[in-house]
């Protein structure tokens, strides 16, 4: 859940819809989508 939340803030700063999200998740492996959504929340 916690992961969720994180996510759904960061695409929210990003404008992308849910379906981006799924699509760029799909792209990149998991832990390197991790890191990118940390790098961009500034943590």
């Amino acid at each position: 859940k916690m992961l969720r939340s994180n996510l759904q803030s960061v695409s929210q700063q990003l404008n992308l819809t849910d379906a981006e999200l799924k699509a760029r998740a799909q792209d990149i492996s998991v832990e390197r989508y991790i890191q990118w959504a940390l790098m961009l929340s500034g943590k």
